[in-house]
């Protein structure tokens, strides 16, 4: 499956298995392989990138239009205002920005952007805001990057980033929060580089030059966001070679700090994350640690260091954090270590607490665990549990399923009897209300469509697809009007087309799991914050408040994005939440779908009168000057003191302002070495610490 074309690829919504489900074929030998609901139909792309729909019934599974295909060689797609924009081809037009509806006379050209034959290749088309974002070739200017609110006159150029032909924009690492989107581009003095932009050319900004001069880094990636800032990956020359470091930015070139420089020898980047008691995890490789290992970091230079290192001496236990679960006590993930080989790991958040969940294959050699995450609920567990695909040296690549110890750890059947594994790795999973639909074999029938509840007995075949021996192959593509769609091949297809299937089931939608939640108090005001990995028919966000944890009421809604695949940030102000006489104040998020299914978040508290000043020191390290960014909300004085590693005081400082405001320090003339902040008010004490380089 090409990466580029994961956004129409709808997964995980709830279905009410039965032992009589059965299916619906839509249509033949047709190679539907990705589909997205619009306007009361589901719309769907071919291989070829044929524009087709259905309602469902096999006589309603028609191509719509044949007035251009969608260029699956090129990246993105979005939907804004219940239309999808896409990048199209034609014979005559070359590759442009398109829009569709869903119907032939809804299919149009939005803008020639480079006339006549030749292509502008728009790539990454990405929804923020109400606003499109993509890159595009004019026949003036290279690639360069673009914006359009859906029409001809407000499909533009945001900045030529390099000037004339050449072009700035690398299309394969963007990444959005908020209003802001990062990409790597470069303007022809410095290399390719990490950049923001906010949809203004005056805030369309190199965030930092990582490698000075023309050179660039090698790599810029591997984002996430951590405590409502952005972190990603950088490597400088080659991929294992070279040096790797972790930046963390704010958006601002001045907000864009180093936390940690691997040094050379570095070069491979992490293998994901977990967001997990207020640490980042993740893997990293340094010169006293070969071989990667697993780091944390808290956001800051001196919070960013090795966790803990699972293998020790010269090879990594390379910690693979893609699907890393998180559970309500620990969260787990796999490594590989000497005397166990690849199997499943797990931790509190301590290093004491980070062992091996369970030897599934017993001894040196590896189990393999795949675990089946649940990418598009962020991680919603299946009865506190999750699916996993393992091998124990006994009975081949099989179901497990765990809810994070090691007692409960356990295979689920013996799909293909004996030691040759029924599960097959390459078909994909769908999580439901009522179990897991996925593809296996069991020995006397090919790769065909299975469900499990988690019980030996609840796992069955669901359809022998392609009758005997032959594999059917599922692949699912989404739900829609109540039925899983998914493709597979019946035997009589030709030239490797598959067919179109509905299964006959009740469907209901899966709540979205919010893969972080935070609330904070600014001056009398609380900041909510929180985040999706992916969402599927959400409507609208509802921020409760409570204080007693218990009776909550709703003081704010939040247009949620719908169905994507995309990773979302929102952001609700509370305001003067702080004038009240409760201590504390609990905040929850209820998300509600647009076929009226509501679910809630884990709740989170506010303390009321907690310290007044809140704080934070950038750059760091620091060679001339410190800026100190604070927010004094209850108290209208504080006292900045700093002192040396030895504790003796190096400079005391009054604040008289209230609200958000920065003061600076000169720090030329200190000696090398760590220094101590504190920020203290008649409410109470903050501390931090900066690092002055030679």
């Amino acid at each position: 499956m090409k990466k580029h074309l994961h956004f129409f690829i709808l997964l995980l919504t709830c279905v009410t298995i039965t032992a009589s489900a059965q299916l619906t074929k839509l249509s033949n030998n047709t190679n539907l392989l990705y589909g997205l609901p619009l306007n009361g139909k589901l719309l769907l792309i071919s291989s070829d990138g044929s524009l087709w729909s259905t309602d469902g019934t096999p006589a309603n599974t028609k191509k719509f239009t044949t007035k251009v295909l969608v260029n699956v060689d090129t990246s993105g797609a979005a939907i804004l205002n219940n239309k999808l924009y896409f990048s199209g081809k034609t014979a005559t037009g070359g590759t442009e920005l398109w829009v569709t509806d869903g119907t032939d006379g809804g299919t149009s050209l939005v803008k020639d952007i480079n006339p006549g034959a030749a292509s502008s290749l728009p790539q990454n088309i990405t929804l923020v805001g109400s606003t499109l974002y993509f890159s595009a070739i004019d026949g003036t200017h290279g690639n360069e990057f673009w914006k359009t609110d859906g029409s001809a006159g407000g499909t533009v150029m945001v900045k030529d980033i390099n000037p004339g032909a050449a072009g700035s924009m690398d299309s394969s690492s963007w990444y959005v929060t908020g209003t802001t989107i990062f990409f790597t581009a470069t303007d022809g003095t410095h290399g390719y580089e990490p950049w923001g932009s906010d949809g203004t050319a005056a805030n369309t900004k190199l965030l930092k030059d990582i490698v000075p001069g023309s050179g660039g880094a090698s790599y810029v990636g591997a984002f996430t966001t951590f405590n409502g800032k952005i972190i990603f990956f950088s490597i400088t020359g080659s991929l294992f070679s070279g040096t790797s470091q972790i930046w963390q930015t704010d958006g601002t070139p001045t907000g864009t700090i180093l936390l940690k420089d691997f040094g050379t020898f570095s070069g491979q980047s992490t293998i994901g994350y977990v967001n997990y008691k207020s640490k980042l995890y993740f893997g990293g490789i340094d010169a006293t640690n070969t071989g990667m290992e697993l780091w944390s970091t808290n956001g800051t230079p001196g919070g960013t260091a090795l966790f803990k290192d699972l293998n020790p001496g010269v090879v990594g236990s390379t910690p693979f954090l893609n699907n890393g679960v998180i559970f309500p006590n620990n969260f787990m993930f796999s490594a590989t270590t000497s005397g166990a080989g690849y199997e499943l790991w797990t931790s509190d958040g301590t290093p004491g607490g980070t062992t091996m969940l369970k030897d599934i294959n017993p001894g040196s050699s590896s189990a393999s665990p795949f675990i089946f995450y649940n990418y598009s609920s962020g991680g919603a567990l299946y009865n506190g549990k999750v699916f996993l695909m393992a091998d124990d040296g006994t009975h081949g690549n099989e179901l497990w399923i765990t809810d994070g110890t090691a007692a409960n750890t356990k295979l689920v059947k013996d799909v293909t009897p004996g030691s040759v594994g029924g599960m097959d790795n390459l078909s994909g999973y769908f999580y439901t209300t009522s179990g897991l639909y996925f593809g296996a074999s069991d020995g006397s029938h090919g790769v065909e469509l299975w469900k499990s509840d988690g019980t030996t007995a609840g796992t069955t075949m669901v359809k022998d697809i392609n009758p005997g021996a032959g594999a059917s192959n599922p692949r699912f593509i989404g739900v829609f009007n109540n039925h899983l769609i998914l493709t597979a091949d019946d035997g009589d297809n030709a030239a490797g087309n598959v067919d179109l299937y509905s299964v006959d089931a009740t469907v209901t939608t899966l709540p979205v799991n919010l893969t972080s939640l935070t609330a904070v108090p600014v001056k009398e005001d609380v900041r909510v914050e929180w985040a999706t990995a992916t969402e599927l028919n959400t409507s609208e966000f509802a921020i409760q408040r409570s204080t007693d944890g218990k009776q909550f009421e709703s003081v704010g809604t939040v247009q949620a994005a719908g169905t994507t695949t995309t990773a979302h940030d929102y952001s609700f102000i509370d305001l003067g939440a702080l004038h009240t006489t409760a201590p504390i104040l609990f905040y929850r998020i209820q998300t509600n779908d647009k076929d009226g299914v509501k679910s809630y978040s884990a709740i989170v508290p506010v303390k009321v009168n907690g310290n007044a000043i809140t704080a934070t020191v950038f750059p760091n390290p620091a060679s001339d000057f410190v800026i100190i960014s604070y927010n004094m909300q209850n108290s209208n004085k504080a006292t900045i003191r700093v002192t040396d590693a030895s504790g003796k005081l190096v400079l005391i400082k009054a604040l008289s302002n209230t609200g958000s405001n920065q003061t600076s320090i000169d720090v030329k003339t200190m000696p090398a070495g760590v220094y101590y902040v504190q920020f203290i008010t008649d409410k109470g004490t903050q501390s931090t610490k900066f690092i002055k380089q030679p």
